[in-house]
């Protein structure tokens, strides 16, 4: 039988972002979850919070969206089922840039942030794996025809 957390871990897995974290990590955040039923029009969280929590949309669909101070919203995205969102407020630990809303009964796991500490330290490590790949990879863009002779 399939758990929340193994539906939340195969997610993790398939998430560009998190690309190249060792299993463990991966594991640790899915196992932690904590889970949560949203009703319709539901804000999962506020644009401008600071919220550290990794989000998995079990079921559902929502909005991320942005208000203007003269009160008009744009929809940035619409996140369905099986979608891992927030990675950016998660591993930034910024203010949130846009707010979730729930469009149906959504149900979601989160990674409380308060188990991230193992997390974060693999973070640094893929961060810079990840800053020397960019960087070799973006060395040979800048360079003239002759060297590559």
């Amino acid at each position: 039988m399939t758990t929340n957390a193994d539906l939340f871990l195969k997610r993790l897995r398939a998430s560009e972002f998190l690309h190249g974290l060792d299993e463990s990590a991966l594991r640790q955040i899915a196992e932690s979850a904590a889970w949560k039923v949203y009703p319709p029009n539901a804000v999962i969280f506020w644009e401008g919070d600071n919220e550290s929590n990794l989000y998995f949309l079990q079921y559902g669909s929502l909005k991320a969206m942005k208000t203007s101070p003269d009160g008009r919203e744009q929809v940035l995205r619409f996140l369905y089922a099986g979608e891992v969102f927030n990675e950016v407020g998660a591993l930034a630990r910024k203010p949130n840039p846009a707010t979730a809303i729930a469009l149906e009964e959504s149900g979601c796991g989160f990674s409380r942030a308060m188990r991230w500490t193992r997390f974060c330290w693999n973070i640094r490590r893929w961060r810079c794996r990840s800053s020397k790949t960019w960087q070799t990879r973006s060395s040979g863009w800048s360079r003239s025809p002759q060297i590559y002779r």
